[in-house]
């Protein structure tokens, strides 16, 4: 994946992953998870100050979720890493 060095071109990319996670159909999420979750991450973990980031993050859960619980086990200690620092993170 080429790197995204703006914050704000990251939190769209992030946007319009989360949206594509809500349009396609559950096999096709299923079968598109771990490059899904796995740009997501990647851009939440080089991006944490865009709350969109995480937003995106949290939508893309959100239907992997409800599709199947295992479609998340593979990203899940990366998933933790990112959420953690995230909640974690200093107040502005």
């Amino acid at each position: 994946m080429p790197k995204i060095r703006d914050a704000e071109q990251a939190a769209y990319m992030i946007h319009a992953l989360s949206c594509l996670a809500k349009v396609v159909s559950k096999d096709k999420l299923h079968e598109l998870a771990d490059k899904l979750l796995g740009t997501v991450i990647t851009i939440a973990r080089r991006h944490p100050q865009e709350s969109s980031a995480s937003e995106g993050l949290a939508i893309v859960l959100e239907n992997a979720a409800s599709n199947a619980k295992s479609t998340l086990e593979p990203q899940l200690d990366q998933l933790t890493d990112v959420i953690f620092a995230q909640a974690c993170r200093p107040p502005d």
